[in-house]
Order: C-alpha cells, then structure tokens, then sequence
C-alpha cells in the first residue's frame, strides 16, 4: 500500500488590514489621497485553514481565508483623489468580507532517474476587485536535477473581475459658488476605473538552489 499523510490547521489573523500586501495600500499617500496615509481605524480580524494530504505518488492541498467583518477600501480613503482636492463626500466604503481560497493537486514521478512533480490549480478571491484576480489557473512542472538544484515551469492563466467593478465615481461636484475655488472634477466622474474584465496568461521559468 501507498504511504499517506494528511495535515489540517487552522489560524487566526488579528488584523489583517496590517498584512504587507494591504498595508502597502493604505499607507500610500497617492491611494488614500492624503498627506498622512494610515491604517483604517476598525481593525479587521480574519480566519485561515488549510489541508494537505498524500497518497503515494498523489498529492493535494487547499487553503482557506477569510474576514470577519468588512475592509475598508484604500482608494480615496480620505475622500480625496490628492491632497487637497476634494472628490468624495463620503470615503468610498468597504469592500464586503473578501476571501481567499485554492485548491491543487500533484502527480510525482520519476524522469531518467530523477524526481519531478507536476500539478495544477485553482485559485478564487471576492471582493477585492482592482487588488488580485478573481480566480486563477495555473500548471507547475518541476523536476529535482541534484540535491540542492531544482528547475521548473509554470503557466498561470489570471481572470479580472468584471469589468467596472469596484469602480469610483466623484460625488462632490463642483465648488458652491462664492467659496473658495476647488478643483474638483464634475458628478459622477469616474476617477478609479476597477476592474478590466480582462484575461492575461504567463508562463514562468525557475531555478532553484537549496541549502542545508
């Protein structure tokens, strides 16, 4: 019989608005539209579980992620599109609870005496558009030529979500007559277009190196 193996844990993420990937936008001035970007107020904690199993040649894994509330978005945070130029007279609210999840599954086998491993994927989000794809596919092949050396090649297949979603408009208009001039673009004028809607596929070549 095939040696098998299966592993499941599980995490808790106290804010994940404080993660290097979300941070880098809510501490970016030109996001926010403010001199003093910083993380929003309401911390938003989130959830991960993941799986792995192993059967003999066969491999598979699936993670997990998700929030227990809503994230604020980054864009325009501070209801301007600049410091100082007014666009939003409301910030452009949350982005629901976004999650993150994805599934693969692998096949290693021997190739002229060595090992390689070849697997496919999945790969979905929701709500957060404009900020990764809203799924992806993708194929990995690697083979281990020595020890420490392993080469590779992946083909990953991104799909936006829909076009327009995601999208802000301004809501503020132009300046009252008799104050004071603001530039400000006219209602309703998209000034954050969100999602293409669009397809885009890569193909990737690896090397690596392992050290003990």
């Amino acid at each position: 019989w095939f040696n098998s193996k299966f592993n499941l844990n599980a995490g808790y993420i106290a804010n994940i608005a404080d993660a290097n990937f979300l941070s880098s936008y809510y501490l970016n001035a030109l996001v926010e539209g403010t001199t003093v970007p910083g993380l929003p107020n309401t911390k938003v904690p989130a959830w991960n579980v993941n799986a792995d199993v192993t059967f003999g040649p066969f491999d598979a894994n699936g993670h997990y992620v998700a929030t227990t509330r809503s994230l604020a978005n980054p864009f325009f945070l501070s209801g301007n599109s600049s410091p100082g130029n007014p666009v939003l007279t409301t910030p452009p609210g949350n982005l629901g609870k976004p999650t993150v999840w994805g599934l693969e599954a692998g096949l290693t086998f021997p190739v002229a005496a060595h090992q390689s491993r070849v697997a496919i994927g999945y790969q979905k989000t929701t709500h957060l558009a404009t900020f990764l794809p809203q799924r992806r596919i993708y194929a990995d092949y690697m083979v281990n030529l020595a020890k420490w050396f392993d080469v590779g090649i992946a083909i990953f297949q991104d799909r936006d979500y829909n076009i327009g979603e995601g999208a802000i408009t301004s809501t503020t208009g132009v300046s009252v007559p008799g104050t004071v001039p603001v530039l400000r673009p006219p209602l309703n004028t998209i000034i954050h277009a969100g999602a293409t809607g669009n397809k885009s596929t890569v193909g990737q070549l690896r090397a690596s190196i392992k050290f003990a």
